[in-house]
């Protein structure tokens, strides 16, 4: 697979033998983000706990900015009396109602 040039940048400034810090692996990751999307970073912890001892779980909460819902979306096909009480019902996710013949 041929590497892009935006690769071959980033190649060249990474030492891929360094462990970088949190804050240096942020700095670099927008650096060179892209401006297409919204990217993300993924971290994996070693805890060095045994999980099969209750004592030792990790739980917690985490709060994101933008959380992790999506919008739901109904479609109903109908005709007649279901067809108007699609129309009626008054659900917070509005059902896109589509008549058939």
């Amino acid at each position: 697979m041929k590497i892009s040039k935006k690769q071959k940048n980033i190649q060249k400034e990474l030492d891929l033998r360094k462990i970088y810090s949190i804050n240096e692996a942020v700095e670099i990751s927008r650096k060179f983000s892209s401006k297409k999307f919204d990217e993300s970073i993924d971290v994996s912890v070693v805890l060095g706990i045994d999980a099969k001892k209750t004592e030792q779980l990790v739980r917690g909460v985490l709060s994101l900015p933008k959380g992790i819902s999506k919008d739901v979306r109904i479609a109903v096909f109908a005709k007649g009396e279901d067809l108007e009480t699609a129309k009626k019902s008054g659900d917070s996710s509005q059902p896109i109602v589509i008549p058939t013949h």
